[in-house]
């Protein structure tokens, strides 16, 4: 049975049991295996509560099984109505088996799959978790002899990425751009991933480029799994990603498509770039002509909004609020009470990382980074830019040849 979660998903998927390709290391605090686990609640029902498996994958999806176990004295039983998560995990589909619940039984006996979503903490299920129940009674039995109420299950999760014992790619493949743990004073280098773009975009951990292969629509769309670029058959000019680790992309045409875990669908409106912050925001250069550029517009759940001013280029940040390159390289921010400059360096493209860092690809190819009053100059020349969610950059070169960057 599903139930709703206090950090919603907004789609469901069904987890496979164990993916063999991709694995994680888990250890359980607190209880595990069938260990019972008594707790106190507003109904008088006796409940115990045992997590009895979690199955040692994530896979590339980023979905992570946990079943959980519950025991309520007879003649009760229990329904779930909500899991609260530890911070950037996400409930994304349930499910119960409640066969050990007979009228005639000596306890109900009922088993959770708990299918949560761990890409926006990095793939971790590292946290405090709280199972929240309804104690009702059982079809069939008498109403006066069961204890109604509420029950809370409180249980601790922890798990970390780990290479895959039986070989093939590693924990969570879309979580890609971590690089391996170096000494502090290692070089800081840019490093060159295989390939060829034309545009890239980062979110949610998953790198996604615009390739250099001409199809219907512009050019290639890839998704990198931590090898190579995977080929996901659309065509595309300009794109960037969301916190779930999904592009959003403009075809040659200005067409403005969203990738959705399963396919891509169309949305309305014509853009000519576009940019989605961490928190879902997205925003597109439209199409018409203005002072500074094109027409800019924020998407209200089901159209786009017009937002006064223009530009060429555009992203968003955390907050949710655009950042644009004009046609001249200036760079502007919306704040509460309209857009405010940012000067100092003369820009060709704009990315913004899940964790604020801001960052400029600028007309000369030079990577400069935003410290709060200006831009401060790094190493590494690129003509599109994109940034993780640790304020590394990413970007495409003059050459085509893609780069991945360091905070």
């Amino acid at each position: 049975m599903p139930f709703k979660t206090a950090n919603q998903a907004s789609r469901t998927h069904r987890a496979r049991a164990c993916s063999p390709a991709i694995a994680l290391s888990l250890a359980l605090i607190g209880f595990a295996g069938h260990a019972a686990m008594a707790f106190a609640a507003p109904s008088a029902a006796k409940v115990t509560a045992a997590i009895t498996k979690q199955y040692e994958a994530i896979e590339e999806n980023g979905l992570s099984v946990v079943e959980l176990v519950t025991i309520v004295s007879p003649p009760n039983m229990l329904t779930p109505v909500g899991l609260k998560t530890p911070a950037g995990v996400v409930l994304a589909s349930s499910g119960q088996n409640a066969s050990g619940c007979a009228p005639n039984a000596a306890e109900c006996r009922q088993r959770f799959s708990l299918n949560l979503d761990t890409r926006r903490s990095g793939c971790s299920l590292t946290g405090d978790y709280v199972l929240e129940l309804q104690v009702s009674c059982r079809p069939g039995a008498a109403a006066a002899q069961c204890q109604p109420g509420s029950a809370s299950v409180p249980f601790k999760l922890t798990g970390s990425t780990a290479p895959n014992p039986t070989g093939g790619e590693r924990a969570c493949a879309q979580y890609v751009v971590d690089q391996p743990n170096q000494p502090a004073d290692a070089p800081k280098a840019w490093r060159q991933l295989p390939g060829t773009a034309t545009d890239v975009g980062m979110g949610g951990g998953s790198l996604w480029a615009v390739g250099t292969n001409m199809v219907p629509g512009g050019f290639g769309v890839y998704r990198w799994d931590g090898k190579g670029w995977v080929n996901m058959n659309a065509g595309a000019v300009h794109l960037d990603v969301d916190a779930q680790g999904y592009a959003w992309a403009v075809n040659d045409k200005g067409e403005i498509h969203r990738y959705a875990g399963n396919g891509w669908s169309r949305l309305p409106g014509i853009a000519k770039d576009i940019g989605v912050g961490a928190n879902g925001a997205a925003w597109v250069i439209g199409a018409k002509a203005v002072a500074g550029g094109f027409e800019i517009f924020r998407w209200n759940d089901n159209s786009w909004q017009l937002v006064p001013g223009g530009g060429v280029r555009i992203d968003v940040d955390p907050q949710g609020n655009a950042w644009v390159v004009s046609e001249g390289g200036d760079v502007f921010r919306y704040t509460a009470s309209g857009w405010a400059a940012a000067p100092g360096v003369k820009a060709r493209d704009i990315g913004i990382g899940a964790d604020g860092s801001i960052f400029v690809a600028a007309q000369d190819g030079s990577v400069h980074k935003w410290n709060g009053q200006g831009w401060i100059k790094r190493d590494g020349r690129l003509s599109e830019i994109t940034v993780d969610a640790r304020g590394a950059p990413f970007g495409v070169s003059d050459n085509k040849q893609v780069w991945m960057g360091y905070p």
